[in-house]
């Protein structure tokens, strides 16, 4: 579904099913019905301390948009131009004592610093679960992904059992 920008109509105009479809109907059906795609992972994404990790995803749980491929199975990418609403999480199986994680969203493979989250671990391992979520402007083709980074190698996996990461992006406007 591709957004119209409604036309402004002159009087004495035939207006016609084509021209109601394309800027009515098809818009508001848009609206009722946005673009929306939600995946998971269930299996392990190993993050390396070495450099930032995207987090793969192997089950579409909804995708109105064809969105997700799984031949590209780090990835979300917008086939409707507009504001999307964008969240993401991952679970640390174990995190060591005294390490961080990192976590961020991707936009055509460049980081989008401010939209991340971290957690610390204390005096000893255990497991934890980050997530996050923002507004951004995709134009059609823009890809998104979820990144993690680990202080130190020994935090394992990303995912710490089934269904333990997930990335949706819903289309919210033009």
């Amino acid at each position: 579904m591709a957004w119209t920008t409604p036309r402004t109509y002159t009087a004495g105009e035939t207006i016609t099913s084509t021209i109601l479809n394309t800027h009515v109907r098809d818009n508001l059906n848009g609206i009722v019905s946005p673009p929306y795609a939600y995946v998971r992972a269930t299996t392990s994404t190993t993050l390396v301390s070495s450099g930032w990790t995207e987090i793969s995803f192997n089950t579409e749980v909804v995708d109105t948009d064809t969105m997700y491929t799984s031949g590209s199975p780090t990835r979300l990418t917008a086939k409707t131009a507009g504001l999307y609403v964008i969240s993401g999480g991952f679970a640390i199986g174990t995190l060591a004592a005294n390490a961080n994680v990192q976590m961020r969203f991707a936009i055509n493979g460049a980081d989008i610093p401010h939209a991340g989250t971290s957690v610390a671990a204390g005096s000893a391992s255990y497991n934890a679960m980050l997530s996050t979520s923002c507004m951004y402007q995709f134009a059609v083709n823009d890809y998104l992904e979820l990144r993690g980074l680990p202080s130190t190698a020994s935090v394992g996996t990303a995912v710490a059992s089934g269904n333990r990461a997930y990335l949706q992006m819903r289309w919210v406007g033009p």
